[in-house]
């Protein structure tokens, strides 16, 4: 069962409670689940409150890091993992989580940057960043277009290139 704020959105205790209860009405729901064990419990967002780590720690019981950006736990006979995309590392196996990510601007450019440095690897993510991340995308190409005088042509063409997520190249 994962629970997944929405881009920017912060986890706080009450999700905490609103993940345990998805799990018990699955549990419920396949009767053939006794042991809650058998159920892992995600929380993912762009980040957590201040005050998360003061009465959920007491709620989950050994919540310890087991990574950056991950926690793991147990919450009512639950295992959980609690996954902070503000301090998860950007790499091509946490992309896509960090599509989501909203929150700290320079954070989501370096997210943007690379995105585009691996986009052969990523593109299959392409609708994604080009729906959540519009502004940043548009920033990052514009920080791009110092590097680069010339629009980059295609086989000898007037047109500037097209890059796949619907943005056009101005560098």
């Amino acid at each position: 069962m994962t629970l997944l704020k929405g881009p920017g959105g912060t986890a706080t205790f009450r999700e905490i409670a609103q993940v345990e209860n998805y799990g018990c009405l699955y549990q419920l729901r396949k009767a053939k689940i006794k042991d809650r064990s058998k159920i892992t419990l995600w929380l993912i967002a762009s980040k957590f409150s201040s005050t998360f780590n003061q009465s959920p720690s007491d709620y989950i019981d050994n919540l310890t890091e087991i990574g950056d950006g991950v926690k793991k736990g147990s919450l009512a006979k639950f295992p959980i993992y609690l996954i902070d995309l503000g301090k998860l590392p950007i790499t091509l196996h946490t992309i896509p989580l960090l599509i989501v990510y909203k929150g700290v601007k320079k954070r989501e450019k370096e997210i943007i940057r690379f995105f585009i440095e691996h986009y052969q690897e990523l593109r299959r993510y392409s609708r994604f960043f080009s729906t959540i991340h519009t502004r940043r995308l548009k920033e990052v190409f514009t920080s791009f277009s110092g590097l680069l005088r010339k629009p980059l042509r295609r086989n000898g063409s007037k047109e500037p290139t097209r890059i796949g997520f619907g943005c056009t190249s101005d560098y």
